[in-house]
C-alpha cells in the first residue's frame, strides 16, 4: 500500500492531480478487496468502505453513492461527473492560491457545482487509508491480499527480469 500512497504523493508534487485523484477515487475499491477473501470488491464494498472511512470527511457533501458515481466517471469515462451524481458540477480546484474545500460554488440554483480541493481530497483520502491500515494490521485475509498487490521491484524479478525496474503482483 505504501508504493501506491508514495506514487499519489508524487503526482500531487508534481501537479500530476487528475492521476492523483484518479487513483485515490479506486483506494476504496482496493482496499474493499484487500478486505474480501477471494480478494474482490462491488460498488457495495466499495460504498461500504467509503461510509466508514471517509464519511466523517466527505459524506456531508459526497457521500458513498456520489463519491462511487464519481469514481466511475473519472475513472471510466474520464469525466468529473456521472449520470444520478447529486451535483450538475463538481470541480477540483487547484494550486496554494484558492484552498477552499468542500464548498459550494453559488448560482442561481443551489447547489449546482461542489468544489473540492484536489491537494486536501488526496491528503484525506490517504490519510484514511493509513488509519485503515493500521486498523487492519491483524486481519490475516487483508495481510494475505496486501501480498498479492502490485509491487514496485526497483532492480527488477529476478531470474525473469534482472536489471530493470518493474511492476509485478505480489
Amino acid at each position: 500500500m505504501k508504493a501506491i500512497l508514495d506514487e499519489i504523493r508524487l503526482a500531487c508534487e508534481q501537479r500530476l492531480f487528475y492521476l492523483a485523484v484518479m487513483l485515490c477515487l479506486a483506494l476504496p475499491d482496493i482496499c474493499a478487496a484487500l478486505e474480501d477473501p477471494k480478494g474482490e470488491t462491488n460498488e457495495k464494498r466499495y460504498r461500504a468502505w467509503a461510509d466508514k472511512w471517509l464519511a466523517d470527511q466527505y459524506g456531508r457533501f459526497l457521500p458513498s453513492q456520489d463519491m462511487y458515481r464519481l469514481r466511475c466517471g473519472v475513472l471510466h469515462q474520464g469525466r468529473m461527473g456521472h449520470p444520478g451524481l447529486k451535483y450538475k458540477r463538481l470541480a477540483f480546484s487547484i494550486g496554494v492560491g484558492f484552498l477552499a474545500d468542500r464548498n459550494f460554488l453559488p448560482s442561481r440554483r443551489q447547489p449546482e457545482v461542489l468544489n473540492l480541493n484536489a491537494q486536501i481530497f488526496c491528503y484525506n483520502v490517504c490519510s484514511s487509508v493509513r488509519k485503515w491500515e493500521q486498523a487492519q494490521k491483524n486481519n490475516p485475509i487483508v495481510q494475505v491480499n496486501l501480498s498479492r498487490l502490485v509491487q514496485y521491484h526497483p532492480n527488477g524479478l529476478s531470474p525473469y527480469i534482472d536489471g530493470i525496474e518493474c511492476l509485478t503482483s505480489g
